[in-house]
């Protein structure tokens, strides 16, 4: 079986960056569930995470092709935009970024009743737009120190008790569930930013926004890769890293490796 499916990947790596492409158009970017900046790559992982994985063997030949799809395309296309532009300019980047994201981040910090998140989230996103002349800056964690933080629909359906599902490696996109794949796509549906582009026959936007996230994240994700490509096994490791994230979003613990800060920060 193993072998078969190894064949199939082989021979079909134009249908896996195909598919890859089609799936990175209902992603907010690229690793974002899972970044890891600089200053937490000495933090370990406290333990393996059980992970339903019944497609493990293709899931493994998917990751390869991801990890081939990072060294040769992403990464260097990240390491030319990190090192060719100022830090003043990719910072200003990142919070436009960060503060396009926020409505959503909002939707689903009333989904699941998060008073205070919720609060947090509407008053970034009004300070940001405004005195941070639409993201430009972020003046609500400089002056304000409210704090950002994320949130999904794949959380918002584990808080309201769906199970993972089986896990999957997305080509391109890295590791997923089935839970939280749906909850992607549900995600690139109801962005209020999103929206407004299709309505707006801008849907350009849309598309150019979901390349520069995934830039930035890739610009980010130096220390996870890192740590990945260093272990034994690295599939196992990244689905263990990325098992106890998704479970430490859930119950609302501090999250390892999801820490996204400006490239002035790292």
């Amino acid at each position: 079986m193993g072998y078969k499916l190894n064949f199939f990947t082989r021979k079909n790596t134009f249908f896996i960056f195909l598919l890859g492409i089609i799936f990175l158009s209902f992603s907010r970017g690229y690793s974002s569930d899972l970044v890891l900046s600089d200053r937490d790559s000495t933090k370990e992982v406290e333990e393996i995470t059980s992970v339903d994985d019944p497609l493990e063997d293709l899931n493994r030949s998917i990751f390869n092709f991801n990890q081939d799809f990072d060294k040769y395309i992403l990464k260097s296309i990240a390491e030319v935009y990190d090192e060719g532009l100022p830090d003043a300019i990719k910072d200003r980047v990142h919070s436009i970024l960060s503060n396009l994201s926020t409505p959503l981040i909002f939707i689903h910090d009333v989904l699941q009743a998060e008073e205070e998140q919720a609060i947090d989230s509407l008053a970034r996103f009004l300070i940001n737009s405004t005195l941070g002349l639409g993201g430009l800056f972020d003046p609500a964690v400089e002056v304000f120190d409210i704090q950002a933080h994320t949130s999904d629909f794949g959380q918002t359906l584990g808080k309201y008790g769906i199970d993972d599902g089986a896990y999957l490696m997305i080509p391109i996109l890295g590791p997923s569930t089935i839970r939280d794949f749906t909850g992607k796509i549900l995600d690139f549906i109801i962005d209020p930013i999103n929206y407004l582009a299709r309505k707006n026959h801008t849907s350009s936007l849309v598309y150019t926004r979901i390349v520069a996230t995934a830039i930035d994240a890739r610009v980010n994700a130096n220390a996870l890769w890192k740590r990945v490509n260093n272990a034994h096994d690295p599939y196992l490791t990244l689905q263990s890293i990325y098992g106890q994230n998704r479970k430490f979003m859930i119950q609302g613990d501090t999250v390892i490796g999801l820490d996204s800060p400006r490239p002035s920060e790292k």
